[in-house]
């Protein structure tokens, strides 16, 4: 089952923020379904805080449905998910490559209304 079939919006509104509005203040990847295994991330949510020098050290805040919210702090784990963060980015499929993939399942859940 597709994410996107989640996704409330009219399709004509959403292709145009994925085309336009959205895809130019924000940057989404897409990781394909044939992407490398090892690719996979370990959460489901990982964010990375970057802090500017002098106001602390980055952290990594987890989130997990069955377990809430963790923040990691300590430098090696810090480390680790900034490592796979930049792998995952550099195995998803392009902005251009991104906004097709977003477009063709907008267009398929168009169709089956």
């Amino acid at each position: 089952m597709s994410r996107w079939q989640y996704v409330s919006g009219h399709p004509p509104c959403l292709r145009s923020q994925a085309g336009t509005g959205i895809a130019a203040q924000i940057n989404i990847r897409i990781l394909p379904f044939d992407a490398p295994a090892d690719l996979v991330r370990a959460h489901n949510s990982v964010t990375l805080l970057t802090m500017p020098p002098g106001h602390g050290d980055d952290l990594v805040y987890i989130e997990s449905s069955n377990v809430g919210g963790t923040y990691l702090s300590d430098k090696d784990s810090v480390m680790l998910h900034r490592q796979r963060l930049t792998a995952l980015f550099l195995g998803a499929a392009g902005k251009d490559a991104t906004v097709e993939i977003i477009d063709s399942h907008i267009k398929r859940l168009a169709n089956k209304r």
